[in-house]
This record gives C-alpha cells, structure tokens and sequence, in this order.
C-alpha cells in the first residue's frame, strides 16, 4: 500500500518499525576503527519511496534550489535520462531532497518521509 505525498507527487511506501541489530562484531575480520559496535535499534515506521528518485525529479528540486551543485554525473547523456535514477549525488543533497517529500516532525502524526537516493 503507497500515497502520493505532496508537494511532488511521490509515491510513497510505509515501512513498519521494529527491532534490528546494526554495527559491526568488535572480532568482524576487516572491521574499521570507527564502525558501531553491533547494538540494537528501534527504528520508527517511516515512509520511503516507492521508486528511486529520477533525474527528472532532481531536476525539479535543482530547479527550486538554485545555490545546489549538480550531481557528479548530470551532464553525461547516459546517466542524464529523465526517468533514469539519480547518480552520482551527494548524500548531504539526498537528504536536502527528502525534505521536498516534507517529513514530519518528531511527534507530530505521520511519521519521516524520504526518497531512495543513490551514490
């Protein structure tokens, strides 16, 4: 089951809350320094895109947020398609853009809302 949120017409998907574990084993071959210790979370019910965001999205929200640097890949034809997922974009941007699916604030009804981005 998805809505469509508003302002921007995604297709959004919610995603029970629950339990998981997340980190890493402290005895985990190859585990780096700064990586969490493997802890429980409780993670809220949230809402994700139902599809990844799509260049044409982007464009949209570049559109409405001119000061935003265009992602790594904007300019080359074959990454550049209209309904071909977002590449090379920063995750500090993916978050700008989860925003445009205006999340809830904590405690006010509905849970966050946000976007599949890819890096």
């Amino acid at each position: 089951m998805f809505f469509v949120s508003e302002p921007g017409g995604y297709e959004l998907v919610k995603i029970p809350g629950g339990v998981f574990l997340m980190g890493t084993p402290e005895q985990e071959s190859g585990r780096f320094k700064y990586e969490w210790l493997l802890h429980e979370i409780q993670a809220p019910d949230f809402y994700l895109g139902r599809y990844p965001a799509t260049n044409e999205e982007y464009g949209r929200f570049l559109k409405d947020n001119p000061k935003i640097e265009e992602p790594r890949y904007w300019a080359e034809r074959k990454f550049n398609q209209p309904r071909q997922p977002v590449v090379g974009g920063k995750l500090g941007r993916c978050k700008t853009l989860c925003r445009m699916g205006r999340p809830a604030p904590a405690g006010r009804g509905r849970p966050g809302i946000c976007l599949p981005c890819r890096d």
